[in-house]
């Protein structure tokens, strides 16, 4: 089942990952890509379901993450975002971001959109393969030490897992 359904209660869109990742046909794989590129072009968020990453990894991380977001704004800066918008890894405190991306020939409204800051708070890592993107760390040394940030969510390949994943279509 491939699905982008909404529902007043769940107003974020669910999108089946197992057609994608375990195909019957090429036009499975490819009506799940475009349920998830619909999915954040019209809600921003989704749900995906049956992406074949254990939920035990998921439960380590997102406590990881939290202890993350609970350390003070100048203990996560330590790793913050580099100026621009080349390199996307490290921490992004609210209002660092803009919410502009081009999704229409809207020249006016895309003016507008380039001065509307973004309210989300992120830390982005990726693929440690990418000289590009180099992850950006916590110092080893910050005070409200999180030595399990990056061996739990790189060595046990959260990321490589999730990379992986959404790469699947690439590689068939």
């Amino acid at each position: 089942m491939t699905s982008n359904s909404t529902s007043p209660t769940n107003p974020i869109p669910l999108v089946d990952f197992s057609l994608f990742l375990h195909p019957t046909s090429t036009v499975s794989r490819l009506e799940t890509a475009k349920a998830l590129v619909d999915a954040c072009r019209r809600v921003g968020f989704v749900y995906i379901i049956n992406h074949d990453i254990p939920s035990s990894l998921l439960e380590q991380a997102f406590a990881i993450m939290k202890k993350l977001f609970d350390l003070s704004h100048e203990e996560k800066m330590q790793a913050e975002h580099p100026p621009g918008p080349t390199v996307h890894r490290g921490y992004s405190y609210p209002g660092l971001e803009k919410v502009y991306q081009v999704i229409s020939d809207d020249i006016e409204l895309g003016e507008k959109l380039r001065g509307v800051k973004d309210c989300k708070e992120s830390y982005e890592i990726g693929s440690e393969k990418n000289p590009s993107q180099p992850n950006i760390w916590l110092p080893e040394t910050t005070p409200s030490k999180l030595p399990t940030l990056h061996a739990i969510l790189l060595p046990s390949s959260l990321v490589y897992r999730a990379n992986d994943t959404s790469s699947a279509g690439y590689r068939s």
